[in-house]
Order: structure tokens, then sequence, then C-alpha cells
């Protein structure tokens, strides 16, 4: 049952550090956009993001091709113009522009949730991190070697070390 237990965290800790890291958008100036931004990115989405009783806008960049986002915070409807005409204008094809509207009493809430498990996550990364060591530490291996090799492992290796040892380094233990 303790096996099973910790298979499973150790799968909800894999899908919950590769969300976390694909999902994050880089935030950037309209100088950036002009100069840099348009020339690298094929841009074929942007999302315009209304927040509730602020008059300013935040602009998500999206280039599916080469997995990037970008934002731009706190932009007008003039600019958002700008960057719609410049993007036609210099990939020479059309965009999907989409409007979204946030109150925000649910970001608030959403980011407070998302925080929390993040902490959640981190913590349970830690508790797992420190179960394994002392299991590593305790046990008794073939080749004296083997327990530095795997404690190097498991700590610079995050979650793939701990999944290696896990499934492979059990086998190089001393068998009672």
């Amino acid at each position: 049952m303790n096996k099973f237990i910790s298979q499973i965290i150790i799968i909800v800790l894999a899908i919950s550090f590769t969300n976390c890291s694909t999902n994050s958008s880089q935030k950037i100036s309209i100088s950036e956009f002009n100069n840099r931004i348009i020339k690298a990115y094929k841009i074929d989405r942007i999302v315009v993001e209304n927040n509730e009783g602020e008059n300013s806008k935040k602009v998500f960049l999206y280039s599916g091709t080469q997995q990037k986002s970008f934002f731009i915070d706190s932009v007008s409807q003039q600019t958002i113009n700008f960057i719609v005409s410049s993007i036609k204008a210099y990939q020479q094809t059309s965009i999907s522009v989409s409007h979204i509207s946030r109150t925000s009493i649910s970001d608030q809430l959403n980011d407070y949730l998302l925080q929390l498990m993040q902490i959640g996550l981190i913590a349970l990364y830690i508790l797992l991190l420190v179960i394994y060591l002392v299991n590593l530490l305790k046990s008794k291996f073939e080749e004296p070697i083997d327990r530095l090799v795997w404690t190097i492992i498991i700590i610079f290796l995050p979650l793939i070390g701990i999944l290696m040892y896990r499934f492979i380094g059990k086998s190089t233990k001393v068998k009672k």
C-alpha cells in the first residue's frame, strides 16, 4: 500500500511540474514587441484580457509554432489596434483576436488557489525527497560508490532522479 501511494504522489508531481513550467508567459514592452518579438516569432493568436473596473487591458501574444507566449500589460485600445495591424503587415497573414473579461475577485481567488497548490506540491516534493534520501542513506549497496551516485542523481535531477531511484536504484541494493 505504501509503494502504491508513493507512486501516485510521484505521478501527480510529475504532471504538475510539467504543467506549471509550460504555461508561463513572458512580460514584454511595446518596444520589445516592435524590435524583437514581431521579427523573431510568428504570432498566430492574440487574446485581449479586459479587467473589470480598469481602463487598461492586458494583451497576450501566442506563437503556436514556436510554443511561446508573451504579454503586454496596461495597454489601450489604440495600442491593441497598432499591435494587430503591425502583425498583419509584417507577417502578411490574418490573425485571430479574442477578447476575454475577468473579474478581479475571481482572479484573486484563482491566483490564491494556484499559489496554495504550488506550495503544497513543493512541500510534497520536499517530503518525497527527504523520504528517498533517508531510504538511500540507510540502504546497503553492492558497490560503495552507488550510494554517492544515487544521492547526486536524486539531488540534481529533481523529479526524474526520484523516479529513477524508485524504479532502477532499488535493484542495485544488497539483497537481505
